[in-house]
């Protein structure tokens, strides 16, 4: 996803309240050329190493194993890590600490597995559940605000999710085919983040 970051002062708004172009990024194109901005300025990752997926990154594992380093990242290097379900007939997660009005983004690529969901301590407050097989997401909760998935090259999919109050454990978990989020797994099969 090519992105820019520019340094100069934007027009003012209707409100006449002016805003910096340093607190945006441009994302890729878009099918009507133009460069779709993403706002930056009050961003702050939580997740102090968020992108070690073992239990050495705060949150708790359970009932999946993680094998750091696995494969080539969408950054071109070899930091994306696997996670596998285990054999154990349950859920097969991985949680965070959070707070109650969060964004949760991950990269990942199907390894086996197909799908899984982001939500925040339950389905029931905010969820999205992703499908990497055909690049969909289905979405739901009380405190669910918005949602996406989008292609990041060899395999790679973005997928975020947005919740607006309600629940502070940001929560990834494996599904099976059918969407189950507890079942047994192989102990081969998972997905690459």
């Amino acid at each position: 996803m090519p992105r820019m970051g520019m340094g100069m002062p934007l027009v003012a708004t209707a409100q006449s309240s002016a805003i910096n172009v340093q607190d945006f990024f441009f994302d890729q194109l878009q099918g009507d050329s133009n460069l779709s901005p993403i706002h930056t300025a009050s961003r702050t990752n939580s997740i102090t190493n968020s992108e070690d997926f073992s239990s050495g990154a705060g949150g708790n594992l359970t009932n999946i194993s993680v094998a750091t380093n696995t494969v080539i990242a969408p950054n071109g290097t070899q930091t994306a890590d696997t996670i596998t379900p285990t054999t154990t007939n349950g859920i097969h997660t991985r949680t965070y600490s959070g707070s109650s009005n969060s964004a949760t983004s991950v990269f990942a690529k199907a390894n086996g597995y197909t799908k899984f969901r982001i939500n925040t301590a339950s389905s029931g407050n905010g969820f999205a559940s992703f499908d990497l097989s055909n690049g969909t997401v289905a979405t739901g909760g009380t405190f669910f605000s918005s949602a996406s998935i989008e292609e990041a090259g060899n395999g790679f999919f973005r997928c975020s999710l947005v919740v607006i109050g309600g629940g502070n454990t940001p929560t990834i978990a494996i599904e099976n085919a059918g969407g189950n989020v507890s079942f047994a797994g192989d102990g081969t099969s998972g997905i690459h983040f």
